[in-house]
């Protein structure tokens, strides 16, 4: 559960990767028009708040912070205590 260079570098790339994925807020998904005229779309919105449990993975805190981050959400992430000083290092980074 080190945070050795090779780590770090891989979550970073990892972070970079969804930081440049296309902005999913207000994306529609669907549009069409009723037979009486209404127009009804499928839009993506933020969910709100979003509460992950995870084992012993330092990189999933970063990774489904940037996620849920990207997408416009809160994130509450509770990961294994085998890795608590690692993903306390993350998290104040």
């Amino acid at each position: 559960l080190a945070l050795d260079p090779p780590r770090l570098f891989a979550m970073a790339e990892a972070v970079r990767e969804v930081a440049a994925l296309p902005d999913p807020v207000g994306q529609v998904t669907r549009d069409d028009v009723r037979p009486n005229g209404i127009r009804v779309q499928k839009v993506r919105v933020p969910l709100g708040v979003i509460a992950m449990i995870y084992e012993a993975r330092p990189n999933v805190t970063a990774e489904a912070a940037a996620l849920c981050l990207k997408a416009g959400n809160g994130v509450i992430l509770r990961g294994g205590s085998e890795a608590i000083h690692s993903n306390t290092a993350i998290a104040q980074a």
